[in-house]
């Protein structure tokens, strides 16, 4: 696994910080992974708070509400004063403290559940670009490691 360099997490902090004050009430963060940019970015710059238009993240495994034709409530919006449960899930749970910033800032946050999103699977020239990647990266972090561990 690459290890994030405090310069990288910096210089994305002040991207997303940029971004949000460039376009204030107008962005979006989808978030697809641990949220430690997220969770940087609200810590350290707690004047953009009110001006993030929404949050949208992907994982967690909860069920809040039963849906007639899905059987369940795909996407969960967090409001205040609701008490969620999240199940163990490594976006949510890889860093738990950027998590609880997220949901302790009261920026209008979705979830869509991994109930959802581990039924999409994608396939072609971007994923096998993106695996090959992740080969290479695995490669120059672990040289010792035997061909064929994942």
């Amino acid at each position: 696994m690459k290890t994030i360099k405090k310069k990288e997490l910096e210089n994305d902090s002040k991207f997303i910080v940029s971004t949000i004050k460039k376009y204030p009430n107008q962005v979006k963060i989808i978030s697809i992974g641990i949220p430690i940019n997220i969770g940087l970015v609200l810590k350290n710059n707690k004047e953009i708070i009110p001006i993030i238009k929404e949050i949208i993240i992907m994982g967690c495994g909860l069920i809040i509400k039963k849906d007639k034709k899905l059987g369940y409530d795909p996407i969960f919006e967090i409001k205040n004063g609701n008490i969620i449960y999240l199940y163990p899930n490594h976006n949510v749970s890889g860093d738990i403290i950027s998590s609880k910033i997220l949901f302790d800032s009261c920026i209008p946050t979705k979830i869509i559940s991994h109930i959802v999103s581990s039924q999409f699977w994608e396939e072609g020239p971007v994923i096998d670009y993106l695996k090959e990647k992740a080969e290479i990266i695995k490669d120059i972090n672990n040289p010792d490691e035997s061909e064929g561990v994942v």
